[in-house]
């Protein structure tokens, strides 16, 4: 945080409470992360962890995504993780990069 920001980056899949067993599955399929509440009555699949968050970014370039718009939203998360894996987080430029990859993204 010498930059006064911290960066941490998290994949996430939210389901209603109903789908939790769908959260489950994807845990121990991946063998990582963790099933919390999210809000409400939804719950979550979480992953934080440059291994794990590196682990899944392979998995998704060889599985890709249905939807055009969850593609490319994993496509500016797999640079994010990318820009941080090269230590450029710890730089201004590097900082504003992941600022404004962030921002495209839901």
């Amino acid at each position: 945080m010498t930059l006064g920001w911290q960066v941490l980056p998290e994949f996430r899949v939210v389901q209603h409470q109903r789908d939790e067993v769908v959260l489950h599955q994807i845990r121990s399929f991946f063998g990582f992360g963790k099933v919390t509440k999210n809000h409400g009555d939804r719950k979550e699949f979480r992953v934080r962890g440059s291994k794990n968050l590196n682990q899944l970014v392979a998995f998704f370039r060889c599985n890709k995504l249905r939807t055009p718009s969850k593609q490319v939203a994993f496509e500016t998360f797999s640079k994010i993780v990318e820009i941080m894996d090269k230590g450029n987080h710890l730089t201004t430029e590097g900082l504003h990069e992941i600022a404004v990859l962030a921002s495209k993204m839901n």
